[in-house]
């Protein structure tokens, strides 16, 4: 497995292409504004703010995972981080994300790394065992 680092306008669009399958296939492409059907892609996703890398997990030259961030001044914010079903606890999201700690580290101002996560997602206990605090408590309510 390869583990690599890239901005998202250095994605080929072959990589491009397999974030957007693997979102597809995880059920994530419509919720994060991903979509292969005209719509924006991977690549062109528009957010508050533009400096935004991966880190990717590779298997025999299809994406098995990645990390989605962006780091501003001090604080970087984890958007997304996903492994392909049939290639979850072997270790490859403990790999991302620790090559992710490495490179903001290293390389980055950052002092903080924020994500958020709903109440109710099982990788919960993966981001307190990384270290992650709950520090803040949203809530909603559905109106309709």
């Amino acid at each position: 497995m390869d583990i690599m680092r890239k901005s998202a306008e250095d994605l080929s669009n072959e990589e491009v292409s397999m974030i957007e399958d693997l979102l597809e296939e995880l059920e994530l492409e419509e919720r994060h504004g991903y979509s292969k059907d005209g719509m924006p892609s991977y690549k062109s996703w528009n957010r508050p703010y533009s400096e935004n890398d991966v880190i990717l997990a590779i298997v025999d030259s299809v994406v098995v995972g990645l990390i989605d961030f962006s780091v501003i001044d001090s604080t970087a914010t984890m958007h997304v981080l996903v492994v392909s079903e049939g290639f979850r606890n072997q270790g490859i999201a403990t790999k991302l994300y620790k090559e992710l700690k490495k490179y903001l580290k290293h390389d980055t101002w950052a002092n903080e790394l924020h994500l958020s996560v709903r109440a109710n997602n099982g990788a919960i206990e993966f981001y307190k065992k990384m270290g992650f605090i709950s520090y803040h408590v949203e809530m909603y309510s559905n109106i309709l």
